[in-house]
């Protein structure tokens, strides 16, 4: 290779290779930059659209309970350990890390496990009759008497105990 063709790129000197402005048109790269792309900009831009369809795709789709156990393979294990299918709703509900978390604290507290290392938890009713039981005590402390706490807890909760019941339940606070 000699020293003319060493400075030059597929055999071409280095110089301008594009033909004298004279004999070149006038809309031509005269007016463009030289380098990379520089023929291309005098193109019209491109007409919008083209990238993905508006699809649901699984981070925008609403997570319902039942899908997110279905594709948890956390909660999948679950079942395979033959956990009751409560257990696997409620990990389904309020998410495998809540979960967890709750597992975690009845499993820590000695008093919430059985002889057969099994979660004891009283039914929502109990809770529910203690909150009833609570605004009747309430009742009375503000005067009300056992005719109008009945109506009053009727009305609110759906269920009262009968009058003779809220007269010994009036005793019984007063002793």
């Amino acid at each position: 290779m000699n020293q003319q063709t060493r400075n030059t790129r597929d055999g071409m000197a280095d110089q301008d290779c594009r033909a004298p402005a004279s004999i070149r048109p006038a809309n031509s790269m005269a007016a463009q930059p030289a380098g990379v792309g520089g023929r291309h900009q005098a193109m019209p831009p491109p007409t919008p659209g083209g990238g993905y369809l508006p699809t649901c795709n699984a981070s925008s789709a609403p997570v319902t309970a039942r899908a997110a156990a279905a594709t948890d393979c956390r909660i999948a294990e679950l079942r395979e350990m033959g956990i009751h299918p409560i257990w696997i709703i409620v990990a389904a509900r309020i998410g495998w890390d809540a979960f967890v978390l709750q597992w975690e604290v009845f499993s820590a507290n000695a008093d919430m496990l059985d002889g057969r290392n099994r979660i004891t938890l009283p039914s929502i009713c109990t809770y529910r009759r203690f909150q009833r039981n609570e605004a009747i005590r309430s009742l009375f402390r503000e005067g009300k008497t056992p005719e109008e706490v009945s109506e009053i807890v009727s009305a609110s909760y759906g269920n009262a105990p009968n009058v003779e019941r809220l007269r010994r339940m009036r005793r019984n606070m007063a002793a």
